[in-house]
């Protein structure tokens, strides 16, 4: 079922309802399923972390997508861009969930 949002990832992240979707789909799918998914944020982090239901998107795969590979790539992107997010009234939820995960960790 999740192989049919392919080519959808982004319409659904921008939609109020697609969003809840992308973000159980992180939540509760194993992480090398959604690959497509999580792929198709990168180079888009900060637009996405400054979207109103982009951030929530992002603020899930923070919290539950360990790979080495998608961590670095997304982490590259917010701290390429920290002081801008931690200013945005939706990016700054990007920057705390980070905050959050590390000192949690």
């Amino acid at each position: 079922m999740v192989e049919e949002l392919d080519g959808h990832v982004m319409r659904c992240v921008r939609d109020q309802n697609g969003n809840h979707v992308i973000q159980k789909c992180i939540e509760c799918v194993p992480e090398e399923a959604i690959r497509f998914i999580v792929s198709t944020f990168f180079d888009q982090v900060v637009t996405l972390s400054t979207h109103p239901y982009g951030c929530r998107v992002i603020q899930r795969v923070l919290e539950h997508c360990k790979d080495e590979n998608t961590e670095s790539k997304v982490m590259d992107e917010i701290l390429g861009a920290v002081s801008m997010l931690a200013q945005d009234q939706y990016g700054n939820y990007v920057v705390q969930e980070r905050t959050i995960n590390s000192t949690s960790a």
